[in-house]
């Protein structure tokens, strides 16, 4: 998993895998391989959280050759334990009560259930665009987000992606009412797109429009994340090409991007606005908790 931790006031990404059961060396060098192909520029730390660790375990051996690797080991005996590592490591700043856990785990199986109606819906609806269309989009998102290092590469990624895809769910519902597949449509009066907005219908659609926000979110994580770093002064040097003896930058960031990241640098704490978001649209799927207000 790659997270973005804020504690700190910085955008610190991490990378992280937990592995119950038997594990090992074969384990370790996986996560280094993803460490070697996604650093430098990439990921700030690489932890390995192994559990059923038993007496006798060489866990300090296997400590100091992490550590040699450039991974935080995190050994416990019992998966109930994790919480207490993380908190001890830093990555966490508290411990989460159980309605969290519900809710994020509910949180974790929805989106795993919408990969595979997604993977499924690509695989026994060929003779339709949509679903190979969501499944496109997804796999563009996944990339835009993770496995670029500069944020306004990532950005740039995003938006790109974003305005190929903003009709996307209302062209899958299209479709599924036998429209000619146009993955630019604008308008959508189908059954199939009343019934996904009201009665929660038709899960592919359900998708497109998950996918759709996931975007719009990772653009503006993207504005906090580089706010953090030109107020910082860490932004990487940016990259130009020359044309007609002009140099220009490779990933110009639009104007309106900019105009965000002023605002969102005259909000206090502006560095926490991501988790916000997380919590309020994912966790509590864009409810107000008056009983959490606090």
């Amino acid at each position: 998993m790659v997270a973005t931790c804020y504690e700190t006031g910085l955008a610190k990404r991490l990378l992280l895998e937990i592995q119950s059961g038997s594990w090992g060396f074969s384990d370790i060098f996986k996560l280094l391989g993803w460490k070697t192909y996604l650093s430098p520029d990439k990921i700030d730390d690489a932890y390995f959280v192994g559990t059923s660790v038993k007496d006798g375990t060489a866990i300090d051996f296997f400590t100091e050759k992490c550590k040699a690797l450039g991974i935080h080991l995190l050994p416990v005996t019992y998966h109930t334990q994790i919480e207490q590592a993380l908190l001890d490591a830093g990555i966490v700043r508290a411990k989460a009560d159980e309605a969290n856990h519900i809710l994020w785990r509910y949180s974790f199986w929805l989106e795993r259930m919408m990969l595979k109606v997604v993977s499924d819906g690509r695989k026994s609806q060929r003779a339709q665009k949509g679903p190979g269309a969501v499944y496109e989009y997804q796999e563009l998102i996944k990339n835009g987000v993770v496995l670029t290092g500069d944020v306004r590469e990532r950005v740039s990624a995003l938006y790109e992606t974003h305005f190929e895809h903003q009709w996307l769910a209302k062209a899958v519902a299209a479709e599924m009412n036998g429209t000619e597949w146009d993955s630019h449509v604008q308008a959508s009066d189908s059954l199939q797109w009343t019934a996904a907005l009201n009665q929660c219908q038709y899960p592919l659609v359900q998708a497109a429009l998950y996918y759709q926000h996931k975007a719009r979110l990772g653009i503006l994580k993207g504005a906090v994340d580089y706010a953090i770093r030109d107020k910082a002064g860490t932004l990487p040097q940016e990259k130009v090409i020359k044309f007609l003896g002009l140099e220009m930058p490779v990933h110009p960031l639009t104007p309106n991007f900019q105009k965000t990241v002023k605002l969102v640098r005259g909000i206090d704490y502006f560095e926490r606005i991501p988790v916000l978001w997380q919590t309020f649209f994912w966790k509590w799927g864009g409810f107000l908790l008056t009983d959490k207000e606090e």
